[in-house]
């Protein structure tokens, strides 16, 4: 059980405007399997609340070669990598799958997960939780573990969101995959529509809520992380900060090259 694999097919309303799977639809599939998975080997929902545990996203990196259009089949992998300090890792690698013998890349991901005390919401070792999780460390979809990303002041976009109950996961919280969604869209339209992105970074933060007012920003990144871009790239900073408080919920780093 040490990698685990599941098949799945875009579906029309997973596609965006140009009919490729959506960020969101791609960040669904990655955090299905990783529910799959986490149930096969012990780690799961139910096995977790009955041990008054949970386990919470806190980084996600995603690099993306090629998004999968409108009805092409895909296989996703995904393994535990390892562990860094209090954080689980787990990878993903996205296949598409075609007729020859030969799997084509379409992208790959890595994640730092925690384990929280349900009752106290405070982090507890994965050692203390029982399970088998076979990790694999010698095999890495991307090497790096996601990093911690950093604030900024002033944004060039913004918008407020109002969270209401189809935003909320099992634990009752706001989804991860919305705050990716939410985030993507404070860039403007034409960008969207005339850029591709090429890797999300994000760092969840904070628990939201239904009827949280949250807002989400976004501006330029100045410099670049990765220093001096390639042509027609860009990148951007993300930020999701409950209205009212200013609890950050989340951060992110996107890249965007033209396609």
């Amino acid at each position: 059980m040490g990698i685990y694999s599941s098949a799945f097919v875009v579906q029309a309303h997973e596609a965006d405007a140009r009919g490729a799977a959506s960020v969101g639809t791609i960040c669904r599939y990655l955090q299905d399997i990783a529910a799959l998975h986490a149930n096969a080997i012990g780690y799961g929902f139910e096995e977790m609340q009955s041990q008054s545990y949970l386990w919470v996203l806190s980084r996600l990196t995603l690099e993306i070669d090629r998004f999968p259009m409108w009805g092409e089949q895909l296989e996703i992998e995904t393994w535990p990598s390892g562990t860094d300090r209090l954080f689980a890792l787990r990878d993903w690698i996205i296949y598409a799958v075609g007729a020859g013998p030969t799997r084509e890349v379409l992208g790959r991901a890595t994640s730092a997960w925690v384990v929280l005390s349900s009752e106290r919401r405070t982090p507890v070792r994965i050692e203390k939780v029982s399970g088998r999780m076979d990790v694999i460390e010698d095999r890495r979809a991307i090497a790096a573990t996601p990093p911690k990303l950093p604030a900024f002041e002033s944004a060039s976009w913004s918008r407020p969101i109002d969270a209401g109950y189809s935003d909320l996961d099992l634990n009752g919280h706001i989804n991860n995959v919305r705050y990716v969604e939410w985030l993507i869209d404070a860039l403007p339209l034409e960008h969207l529509m005339s850029r591709r992105l090429r890797r999300l970074e994000v760092n969840f933060l904070g628990e939201g809520g239904a009827n949280d007012r949250v807002l989400v920003r976004a501006t330029p990144a100045l410099p670049p992380s990765s220093g001096e871009l390639a042509p027609g790239a860009s990148e951007f900073l993300h930020s999701a900060e409950r209205i009212g408080d200013g609890t950050v919920l989340c951060r992110a780093r996107t890249l965007w090259i033209p396609g």
